[in-house]
C-alpha cells in the first residue's frame, strides 16, 4: 500500500497535521532570529535548515548520505531499469519541480528513470535510491496503470525525500518539505511529454 501525505484534502480544507505545524514554527523561529532571511554559508549560498541540525551548507545535501559510488548499474534488489522514449521527458519534469518547488540546484548526480520494481519495492509507485546509485524510480507498470496525476504525487513525495535526505523518514521536516514542493510546483504533468 502507497501512503501520500498531504496537509490539505482535495477540497482545499486543511488537514491537522501539529508535528508538520510545530517543525515549519521552528522554521520560521529560525528565520526570524536569522533576520528574516537564511543566512550565508562559506560558499556564499543561503543555507538550509531543519530542526535537528539547525543551520547548515546547502553543499551537504549532495554530500551528506548521496555521494559517492557508481552510476553505471542498470538493476538492484527489486529494481530494473526500463528504457523509454519518456526518460529525457521525466527526468526535464523532476528537475523543474525540484528547482520551482525547492529552489535549489539539481543534486549532483542525480537521475530520475522509468523502472520495473518487485520484490522489496512491490506495490510501491517510487522509490529513492540513495548513495550508490543515486536514482529516483518510477514504476512503469505503476504510472501505466494511474496515469500522470499519480505521477505527479510520486515526483512530490521522491523529491522530498532526496531534499531531506535518507535518515528522515515521513516526519515533520518531510512534510513541510512536501508542502513546499506541492504548494509551489504548477501543475506540469498534463503536457509533460
Amino acid at each position: 500500500m502507497i501512503e501520500y501525505a498531504m496537509l490539505k484534502t482535495p477540497a482545499g480544507v486543511p488537514v491537522v497535521r501539529s508535528a508538520a505545524l510545530e517543525s515549519f514554527e521552528k522554521f520560521q523561529a529560525a528565520i526570524e532570529r536569522a533576520g528574516g532571511r537564511a543566512p550565508r554559508g562559506a560558499d556564499g549560498e543561503r543555507m538550509l535548515w531543519n530542526e535537528q541540525r539547525g543551520w547548515f551548507p546547502r553543499t551537504e545535501i549532495e554530500t551528506r548520505a548521496m555521494s559517492g559510488g557508481s552510476f553505471g548499474e542498470t538493476s538492484g534488489d527489486g529494481w530494473r531499469l526500463a528504457v523509454t522514449r519518456d526518460d529525457r521527458a521525466l527526468e526535464a519534469v523532476a528537475r523543474e519541480m525540484w528547482h520551482i518547488g525547492l529552489r535549489l540546484p539539481w543534486p549532483s548526480g542525480w537521475q530520475v528513470r522509468f523502472a520495473d520494481l518487485w520484490g522489496r519495492h512491490d506495490g510501491y509507485a517510487a522509490v529513492t535510491l540513495y548513495a550508490p546509485h543515486r536514482l529516483i524510480l518510477i514504476d512503469r507498470e505503476n504510472y501505466l496503470e494511474r496515469g500522470d496525476s499519480d505521477l505527479e504525487r510520486s515526483l512530490h513525495e521522491e523529491l522530498a525525500h532526496l531534499a531531506v535526505g535518507w535518515a528522515v523518514d515521513h516526519g515533520p521536516l518531510f512534510h513541510t518539505t512536501l508542502h513546499e514542493i506541492r504548494t509551489r510546483c504548477p501543475k506540469l504533468i498534463p503536457a509533460w511529454r
